[in-house]
């Protein structure tokens, strides 16, 4: 199960990478990507925010859940991290489908995440049972 779990976290992540690359477009230090733009779109148009401050926030949260689940490390309670991290895929994968693509891989990622939650030796006290 350690070697299972050890692959969800590499996985999992992936969106931290994801989230550093949107804090990048919103700072302005590489381009904003414009399918991303339009995926995100249904969300800045109902937040009625420019997609800068949108992508900022984010991809910084992206980042904050990840450190939280993978690293056990961060301002976020396990729980929240999870819910956010669903949620930012669930919106992802309306966007996507909003623009006639494919919405499975946000759903494996939710997938994932569900999975992450279930497998043992996640916890600080399952970790300290563990003999090495």
């Amino acid at each position: 199960m350690i070697k299972a779990r050890t692959i969800i976290n590499f996985l999992v992540g992936g969106n931290a990478v994801t989230g550093f690359g949107m804090v990048l477009m919103g700072l302005g230090v590489i381009s904003m990507e414009e399918k991303l733009i339009a995926v995100a779109s249904p969300f800045l148009h109902l937040l009625q925010i420019p997609p800068k401050p949108f992508f900022v926030l984010l991809g910084s949260c992206k980042i904050l859940a990840v450190m939280r689940l993978v690293f056990r490390r961060g301002p976020f309670p396990e729980w929240f991290a999870r819910i956010g991290l669903m949620t930012s895929c669930a919106c992802g994968a309306y966007g996507h489908y909003r623009n006639d693509e494919s919405a499975v891989p946000p759903f494996v990622m939710i997938g994932l995440l569900v999975l992450h939650g279930f497998l043992p030796g996640g916890t600080k006290e399952e970790k300290k049972d563990r003999v090495v």
